[in-house]
């Protein structure tokens, strides 16, 4: 099991993203990324996701579970869970891309629903 402290630093050099930077985005003080970079202390459940999230990790993979993704799966609109392949994204990707396409696209999904859904509660 790979140790906290190496999962972020090789997620900050992944992902190019500077100390300074993760503070930032995450609003953690720059001596404690310090003592979670140097492996002193391991953050809180609250922190490791504000961490996990700032990368676009996986929590999971973040706090070095074997067998977790280092890719970060967010729940779909939907309230289903969908999780797609790389190569199923870029049929995507690339079939939002054709003219018309959009919508089937979006009703395969469920985006479209989901969309009207928020249109009427607004």
């Amino acid at each position: 099991m790979a140790e906290f402290h190496e999962q972020l630093q090789k997620a900050m050099e992944q992902k190019e993203i500077t100390q300074a930077e993760l503070c930032k985005r995450t609003g953690i003080t720059k001596s404690a990324m310090s003592q979670y970079l140097s492996g002193a202390f391991k953050p809180k459940q609250k922190r490791t996701y504000l961490l996990a999230k700032a990368l676009n990790v996986n929590e999971a993979w973040l706090m070095g579970m074997e067998n977790a993704d280092m890719e970060r799966h967010e729940p779909h609109p939907s309230g289903s869970d969908i999780h797609l392949t790389p190569h199923e994204k870029q049929l995507v990707i690339a079939y939002r891309k054709q003219p018309g396409m959009q919508d089937a696209v979006d009703k395969l999904l469920g985006i479209a629903d989901v969309e009207k859904q928020n249109e009427k509660r607004a």
